[in-house]
């Protein structure tokens, strides 16, 4: 199945595939970022964007939380891609950050994950179900909670916009 924004949003697909409890994955291409998403049993349990903004990748996010030294991390990101095994599970086997430590962060990746691919309105998107590329039990998010934060995230971003503009702000009707 495949679709544009302009047509169905992906935040329309997603709790729709999510309700449905459905397993595959779905693929997002944005002007500025493609996107991966994998969900199972409608839960959400791997994204990853093919252009992060700085500050987004698991390691840096790792370093941000006080859980990780840079130069440890540096060592890490080499060793893991020399033994093709993905950093969070190097992490956790070599015992640098714990599970929890691990999963906190992989949340907190896929929440800004979402930030950017909801930020979009040209978006082309593809779902194939039944498909699963990675084979993830570090986490399992609830779609409708991922929304719900990246609107909020959204409406906070154009309220600090109008604010540093000087625009006056709607008021609610008393």
């Amino acid at each position: 199945v495949s679709g544009s924004a302009g047509v169905i949003p992906v935040s329309d697909l997603l709790p729709f595939l999510s309700a449905l409890r459905r397993t595959g994955m779905l693929w997002v291409e944005t002007e500025r970022e493609g996107f991966l998403v994998q969900v199972r049993e409608g839960a959400v349990v791997y994204a990853q964007g093919d252009n992060p903004p700085r500050g987004q990748l698991l390691g840096e996010i790792l370093v941000a939380d006080g859980v990780l030294e840079r130069e440890p991390l540096e060592r890490a990101v080499e060793q893991a891609a020399q033994e093709k095994v993905v950093l969070g599970a190097w992490l956790v086997r070599r015992e640098l950050v714990t599970p929890e430590q691990l999963t906190r962060a992989l949340s907190r990746q896929v929440q800004m994950i979402f930030d950017r691919m909801f930020g979009s309105s040209d978006a082309r998107w593809q779902y194939e179900d039944g498909v699963a590329m990675v084979d993830s039990v570090d986490i399992r998010l609830n779609v409708i909670q991922l929304l719900l934060e990246s609107a909020r995230a959204s409406d906070e971003d154009h309220v600090r916009t109008a604010l540093d503009l000087g625009l006056p702000l709607a008021r609610a009707a008393a």
